[in-house]
């Protein structure tokens, strides 16, 4: 699949791309994973890598209105928060693959108070693949 204009989305939701600040988008695709890797007796790594690869991206926005905050809700909410199907842009293969992922904790800064509502600094998404 080629480009289809989004960076990743959850269900039909798409994260706004008018909404990531300029080199806002970073990702670490297909990282490799060990199990009971060891050095033995004479300092070599012996390592067992596993099949699944897993990727990671952050994602940092713009400052953001309360109603751009709002809409971009289903990829930092509670609910979602545990674990989130997505599709996503990998790098690395250069199309969509599809994962599961947790959302750590998201921190909100407001910047300052408007009389349509607070303007939040902007926020970083994490998001790290199980």
């Amino acid at each position: 699949m080629a480009w289809a204009g989004y960076f990743c989305k959850i269900g039909n939701d798409k994260f706004p791309n008018d909404l990531i600040a300029n080199a806002g988008l970073s990702s670490a695709p297909n990282q490799q994973t060990d199990q009971d890797s060891y050095v033995d007796a004479n300092g070599l790594l012996h390592r067992n890598i596993l099949t699944h690869l897993r990727s990671s991206f952050k994602i940092t926005t713009y400052e953001l209105t309360l109603s751009q905050k709002i809409s971009i809700a289903p990829f930092y909410s509670t609910t979602n928060r545990k674990k989130v199907h997505m599709t996503y842009w990998n790098d690395e293969i250069n199309d969509y693959s599809v994962g599961d992922f947790y959302i750590p904790t998201v921190d909100f800064s407001i910047d300052r108070i408007e009389d349509s509502g607070p303007v939040y600094s902007g926020i970083t998404l994490e998001f790290i693949e199980y």
